[in-house]
């Protein structure tokens, strides 16, 4: 049996259903037998997209419906695990934009898959882009689905990766205001985030070694302390720490030459120090393939590197197709091939 993805559909009104329903299609097309895929969501979604989109989305006939116990046996899938057959069937709202009454449901559906990868039934996570106001909405107070996962899962220190054909970065601090990232970035952060980061970049490139680097915090890593001490005073002895450990690392960098040497192989990843430092170079380069992926869980998790989309959901047709399912594609490939390497 191939190790089983757990695909959450995310925010039913975003464009989570058409990329997911897409991507499954083309890979149907092309002769796989989605035998690993476990679909969490409503089939009314999913027939409301085939229904409207028809050709190039997947017909939800070839989900089998299941539920958690069947999953503890062998099974020819793929399968659908619905937590609300009550929506079928379904549409979307008039307007596009977030609805609270159904965000319990999307809900449902990630935390389902969480329990499901917790309890090893499936080898790893593809989770469709959510509205953040989800959490909200429930009575939660996380800022986005990295730090459920990482309370669901009980680990202190996760990171956010993102991976593309050409750049991979590591973003050591996430969503913070720019004024609080100096007293964030500290040495056990960057020593927590190097490890990681060198975990993924050896499970998905083979190598055993891989080379990273650490870029800077300030302008010209301070310029001799003109611009700031931080890289000299908190960077540099962290990295030199990770050094110690065996790691390959080299660092500081300054952030304005450091993402072009990884590019033009001099580095097989990046930690970035902060989020647009780390997002910026990697969508500019790869922004229709690039995969987010949390590393640190006792089990694999990426997601498309986009958002729910409001604009563009729901607003393709049958001849006519606003998004593209590029990036899901990318993620079910990395997946699959980072659950064959340990966690």
């Amino acid at each position: 049996m191939k190790p089983r993805l757990a695909i959450p559909l995310g925010t039913l009104e975003g464009i989570g259903p058409e990329v997911i329903s897409r991507a499954l299609a083309r890979l149907a097309d092309q002769g796989d037998d989605l035998a690993d895929v476990v679909v969490l969501g409503p089939r009314g979604v999913l027939e409301a997209v085939h229904e409207r989109l028809g050709p190039g989305t997947l017909d939800p006939r070839v989900l089998r419906d299941g539920d958690i116990a069947v999953l503890q046996q062998p099974f020819a899938g793929p399968m659908l695990l619905d937590p609300a057959p009550q929506l079928r069937p379904w549409a979307p709202p008039a307007e596009p934009g977030f609805v609270p009454a159904t965000a319990r449901t999307s809900l449902r559906c990630l935390e389902m898959a969480i329990r499901l990868a917790l309890r090893r039934d499936v080898a790893a996570l593809v989770t469709g882009p959510i509205d953040k106001r989800l959490f909200a909405a429930n009575g939660l107070s996380f800022p986005g689905q990295t730090e459920l996962l990482a309370t669901r899962a009980g680990v202190a220190d996760v990171l956010m990766v993102l991976s593309g054909p050409r750049l991979t970065t590591g973003v050591l601090t996430t969503h913070l205001p720019l004024a609080e990232v100096p007293r964030a970035v500290t040495a056990a952060r960057i020593l927590a985030g190097g490890r990681l980061l060198a975990r993924f970049t050896a499970a998905n490139t083979g190598l055993a070694r891989p080379r990273l680097a650490v870029a800077g915090l300030n302008p010209h890593l301070g310029d001799d302390g003109l611009a700031g001490d931080d890289d000299e005073r908190v960077v540099r002895p962290a990295v030199q720490a990770l050094q110690a450990e065996g790691v390959d690392v080299t660092g500081p960098i300054s952030a304005d030459s450091v993402f072009l040497l990884a590019v033009e192989g001099r580095f097989d990843a990046v930690l970035g120090l902060y989020h647009d430092q780390a997002l910026i170079p990697v969508k500019l380069l790869d922004v229709d393939r690039t995969v987010n992926v949390t590393v640190g869980l006792p089990f694999w998790r990426t997601s498309p590197d986009h958002g729910t989309a409001y604009d563009k959901a729901w607003k393709s047709g049958p001849d006519r197709a606003v998004v593209r399912p590029d990036s899901t594609l990318a993620a079910i490939a990395l997946a699959r091939r980072l659950a064959a390497a340990p966690t």
